[in-house]
């Protein structure tokens, strides 16, 4: 082989290493998680500076829609402003203290808001839907979800978004009924440790889902060996505390972790 060729060939095999290297640094393994992936969620109060460097994706508390007295939305920005977080995966969730009657103007506000952290250069590809009420409308929440996937889904067909919803514990049975077109749903837990009995309940869902801690509780808490034992677990969502730093997994710092 000439020396062009060598060249391209060393080219294309650095090439290959270097987007290895990019993927795993923002899909790092954490030291007892295995096939569980970590993440974090931003709510009031954190700043990029609360982050944990270890490259784990983060879920960004964008802002809350309400139903208004007369029938409409209202749209509460709140949380973290629009900043670039460089080499994490983005995800945006947006709370629902009650259910549009219009899904198509709500998802253009959505829309307009990853728009605005893409713009940043951020990675936003999960949408997360935060409809949790103690008696939900599962038809209209299903709507919505259904509404969201077929306009992100003809509309992004390169970086399409994905919508993940929040289900409360009450009804996560029933929950699977929604139309998630395979995203694994969200369930909000009270405490660090799941009880036995919970842990039962869990157990019995046939669909993927992701727990999302409360406030300040770290992997040493929440018991990931246990965990890893509920089959349809898909990841765990831990939840900043302005007033914590959370510990980072060495071996996923910066933007080559160890292979």
């Amino acid at each position: 082989m000439g020396d062009r060729g060598f060249n391209i060939l060393s080219v294309l095999c650095l090439a290959a290493i270097v987007g290895v290297m990019s993927w795993r640094s923002m899909h790092p393994h954490v030291s007892g998680v295995r096939a569980t992936q970590v993440s974090y969620y931003a709510g009031d109060g954190i700043t990029p500076a609360n982050i944990p460097a270890d490259n784990s994706p983060i879920t960004i508390g964008a802002g809350t829609f309400s139903t208004t007295a007369d029938g409409g939305t209202s749209w509460t920005p709140h949380g973290m402003p629009p900043a670039t977080i460089a080499q994490r995966q983005i995800n945006l969730q947006f709370r629902f203290n009650g259910l549009p009657r219009d899904p198509a103007r709500t998802i253009k506000r959505i829309e307009a808001v990853a728009q605005e952290w893409r713009h940043k250069g951020d990675i936003v590809n999960v949408l997360v839907f935060d409809y949790s009420p103690a008696k939900p409308d599962l038809a209209a929440y299903n709507a919505l979800i259904r509404a969201a996937n077929a306009a992100f889904t003809k509309e992004y067909t390169v970086n399409p978004y994905s919508i993940y919803p929040v289900v409360n514990l009450l009804w996560a049975d029933k929950a699977q009924t929604l139309e998630a077109h395979g995203a694994p749903f969200v369930i909000r837990v009270p405490e660090a440790q799941i009880s036995p009995q919970l842990f039962a309940r869990l157990s019995a869902l046939q669909a993927g889902f992701i727990l999302q801690f409360p406030r300040g509780a770290g992997i040493a808490d929440i018991g990931l060996p246990r965990l890893r034992k509920l089959t349809n677990l898909r990841g765990v969502t831990l939840t900043l505390d302005p007033h914590r730093t959370l510990p980072v997994d060495k071996d996923a710092v910066g933007l080559f972790p160890k292979l």
